[in-house]
């Protein structure tokens, strides 16, 4: 004999909420799923490739950055576009001794872009570079240099159009 809330979900009825409950879960799993595939074919690009170690001498790039802004203001880099080409200055005069390090031109979006010269001023602390393989958009001059024993950084914002 059915009992009242038997006779009410019918014969039916008590099936519907266990196909409910299972095709719910069937539709998250293939979200999740979905999901994962997607988190898997997408390409992760790390700064550098040996993030590991430039993270253990973070400390020496902290002081550069803090020896480089405290230089008087008459004494930093600038560029300036000229034509098909960026122009880097130092003011040279304002210093004894010669200039070694890089510029690296950093590309945020994609690694692969970014080029790296070493500093080689003319007579009156200018470098030409070419522009006009640089691709249009954002760039980031990272500027290294060594005056000395003494190591100094900058950054300059580039604008490719």
């Amino acid at each position: 004999m059915d009992t009242p809330l038997q006779h009410s979900l019918g014969k039916k009825g008590g099936r519907a909420w266990s196909l409910g409950v299972a095709g719910a879960y069937m539709v998250f799993v293939v979200l999740v799923l979905g999901f994962v595939g997607f988190a898997l074919t997408q390409e992760v690009e790390l700064v550098s490739a040996d993030y590991y170690q430039r993270a253990i001498g973070h400390q020496d790039h902290i002081d550069s950055v803090k020896r480089a802004q405290a230089l008087p203001a008459e004494v930093a880099w600038t560029a300036t576009r000229e034509g098909g080409q960026f122009a880097f200055a130092f003011p040279v005069h304002k210093i004894r001794g010669t200039l070694q390090g890089t510029i690296h031109l950093y590309r945020p979006d994609d690694f692969r872009r970014d080029r790296e010269y070493a500093i080689a001023l003319d007579a009156n602390g200018r470098q030409l570079l070419p522009a006009a393989d640089l691709e249009a958009g954002l760039w980031r001059a990272k500027i290294r240099w060594d005056h000395g024993a003494v190591g100094y950084y900058s950054e300059l914002v580039l604008r490719v159009d």
